[in-house]
């Protein structure tokens, strides 16, 4: 199975990498920039780079790295390739799209093109250094497309550590957006948290040694118990007092974020009630 890349950023070096390290063949790079196809190209020890879409005609799968804006012109880039191979599986990684944003490259005299989204969940920086090819072990990733194209993009998936679930196609931006809420949206918080402890004085590694532990906490009791029996404090002992000295703290320090820590109780309160609504019902189903 011969691999093209087309994007040479961040997730397009930890896929060549890793699928490299498996022992698959990386036909070709492509990179809106002849330099960074280069550079990928000789990182992984590919003889074809550079900035022409019709490198990655004898490819059998393309993995497109591109970011979400840049999909569209680069669906219809290759839609000029003429593909030597029987069947070509086109693959794009990004997470808020589905498959149909490469259906432009499906024209008549490019051969028979099959298309399928591939998004890993997990953040990968900017990378620099050294890429460890097992980056994408233990890693989910979000698949959807046409059915055709799946056994060969599970394989890869299964081969460089990953596994797979199914996105339904209308609501890949909702499962994208799990992604950021759980990734950025965090690291706005703790952001926010930093700035009032060094308000107080408080350096950001000590700030950290503080945090970390019930980070890890709540995500352990989130893991086991899920979410919704995982809130603590004063929300759910009813602490009022306490919340209004949050409040007042938010008005002097940080009105900014007082209206959306108001948000955050208000569903705070309504997951509490669920799910004390849920235990009165099973404690009225045992008695019955």
């Amino acid at each position: 199975m011969r691999i093209g890349l087309v994007g040479a950023g961040a997730v397009g070096t930890a896929l060549g990498v890793a699928l490299g390290e498996r022992g698959y063949r990386i036909e070709a790079v492509v990179s809106r920039t002849r330099s960074a196809a280069l550079r990928l190209a000789q990182r992984i020890g590919c003889a074809r780079a550079g900035n022409r879409a019709d490198l990655v005609n004898g490819c059998h799968v393309v993995f497109v790295c591109v970011p979400d804006d840049a999909l569209d012109s680069t669906a219809r880039e290759l839609g000029t390739v003429r593909f030597r191979t029987r069947r070509t599986i086109l693959v794009h990684t990004s997470g808020a799209r589905s498959h149909r944003a490469l259906r432009p490259s499906a024209n008549p005299s490019a051969g028979r093109i099959l298309t399928y989204s591939c998004h890993p969940m997990q953040s990968i920086p900017r990378l620099r250094g050294t890429v460890s090819p097992n980056v994408f072990r233990g890693v989910v990733f979000g698949v959807e497309g046409m059915r055709e194209a799946r056994p060969a993009v599970v394989r890869l998936v299964r081969d460089i550590g990953g596994t797979v679930v199914n996105i339904p196609t209308a609501l890949k931006p909702l499962y994208h957006l799990g992604g950021v809420v759980t990734s950025n949206f965090l690291v706005l918080m703790l952001e926010r948290v930093r700035c009032w402890y060094e308000r107080m004085g408080i350096p950001w590694r000590t700030a950290q040694r503080m945090m970390q532990p019930i980070l890890l906490k709540t995500w352990n009791n989130a893991a086991r118990h899920g979410p919704g029996r995982s809130l603590t404090g004063p929300m759910v002992r009813g602490d009022r007092g306490t919340l209004e000295a949050h409040r007042a703290a938010l008005r002097h320090a940080d009105p900014q974020f007082l209206p959306l820590y108001n948000e955050l109780i208000v569903m705070a309160n309504e997951l509490i009630s669920k799910k004390r609504g849920y235990s009165g019902k099973k404690r009225s189903k045992r008695k019955a």
